[in-house]
């Protein structure tokens, strides 16, 4: 059976730019966490948007699958380009997302940018997305160790974003998968695992008793971690596959 928990907070800012959105249907379910760049009255817009959008085709197609993702990232990518030039805010509403969706026993993933998916089993991660920014990049190229993208310079500087112009415009998806292999599913934007690492994504989900447990657990590490610093919005959804 599947649960789920999600939270999303300003953090530190005076604005929240990230969204969240969580939809079932006929025991089918998405889960999607945006990220919005582009300032207030632009990237608060775009995340609000993508994840609307992702309701609103979810809602509208028969059964999702590996093929809903596409048609999701695509069609995000366009309204966000039409949206732009309607209010005359070229390359200004930009956002990431990183999406689940699940139907039956199977499991597709999909983002864009530096909002994660991860997937545990057996309390640990069996299953991360990599971002797509110039701290990841630099990683793959050997030039940093992995644990420097945390905290890195150039974190915020993202090579693929919803809404950032077409050649930009590249999305990563991974499924099916067999739902069998995970114990749980953590979809964040980077504001979140900033200062939630897996070590302790892991310790919480050990410790927990339900998707909402897991969730106050993380939160309550992330407030800690983060309480001397100029926290960025974060947002997650905590998935449970019990």
């Amino acid at each position: 059976m599947i649960q789920y928990a999600y939270i999303t907070d300003k953090g530190g800012r005076a604005v929240n730019e990230d969204a969240v959105a969580a939809v079932t249907r006929d025991g089918a379910c998405g889960f999607i966490v945006c990220d919005g760049l582009g300032g207030h009255g632009s990237g608060d817009l775009a995340s609000a948007r993508t994840a609307e959008r992702f309701r609103d085709i979810f809602a509208r197609v028969g059964s999702p699958d590996g093929s809903f993702l596409k048609l999701f990232f695509t069609e995000a990518q366009e309204g966000l380009l039409s949206d732009q030039a309607r209010m005359k805010a070229a390359n200004r509403m930009r956002t990431t997302a990183a999406a689940l969706v699940i139907e039956g026993g199977t499991v597709w993933i999909g983002h864009i940018g530096d909002s994660r998916v991860y997937g545990f089993a057996d309390g640990a991660v069996v299953l991360q997305t990599r971002d797509h920014s110039v701290p990841e990049a630099l990683f793959r190229a050997g030039r940093i160790r992995e644990e420097e993208i945390r905290f890195h310079p150039d974190r915020n500087k993202l090579l693929n974003v919803l809404g950032a112009q077409k050649e930009r415009f590249r999305f990563s998806a991974a499924g099916p998968m067999d739902l069998r292999r995970f114990q749980a599913f953590l979809l964040c934007s980077d504001g979140f695992w900033e200062y939630v690492d897996e070590a302790a994504m892991c310790r919480c989900l050990h410790g927990a008793k339900s998707a909402q447990d897991w969730l106050d657990s993380m939160v309550s590490e992330l407030v800690r971690a983060g309480r001397s610093h100029e926290m960025d919005n974060y947002s997650a959804v905590a998935v449970w596959n019990r």
